[in-house]
């Protein structure tokens, strides 16, 4: 166990029990959900590694979980149950806050909203280009994450 920890790196093991957790408790929706939210995790994770956060972990379990609540925006009971900090759960109360900021860029650029998208952007410090680059690379990893999860036979792959 303690070698295939080490094999896999402490960040990936992480990032693949959060989509665990949303895929177990959308195991009845349709097999897309868990798409968007693979999709937003990776890219929070890469703008805010884009932006020079100490940790994306944060960012990346913000995008998962956002997909769980209208707008990105969960019940206090439900954030207080998730594994994330303050921060995170913060931003998925609707607080202001980076995190917040970075979510509501996602759903403006999911949404076609291109001067939010470009609002967003610049009061994050991020360039439009990178914003896109970072939206296209995050489709892909989420397109094959799914894949490779339902070769595992994970409930949430239809």
């Amino acid at each position: 166990m303690h070698h295939g920890l080490v094999l896999l790196g402490e960040r990936t093991l992480r990032r693949w029990v959060t989509l665990l957790v949303v895929a177990e408790t959308t195991a009845q929706a349709p097999a897309e959900l868990f798409v968007l939210a693979a999709t937003r995790g990776r890219c929070a994770e890469a703008l805010a590694r884009a932006v020079g956060a100490e940790s994306t972990l944060p960012a990346f379990a913000v995008g998962v979980f956002s997909v769980l609540g209208r707008d990105g925006v969960l019940p206090g009971e439900v954030v207080g149950q998730l594994p994330v900090g303050a921060d995170a759960q913060a931003a998925l109360r609707g607080e202001d806050g980076w995190l917040r900021g970075l979510l509501e860029l996602l759903l403006a650029l999911e949404a076609g909203r291109f001067a939010s998208v470009g609002w967003q952007a610049e009061q994050l410090g991020l360039d439009r280009d990178v914003v896109s680059g970072a939206y296209q690379a995050a489709v892909v990893w989420a397109s094959e994450a799914v894949a490779m999860a339902g070769q595992y036979g994970t409930s949430a792959r239809g």
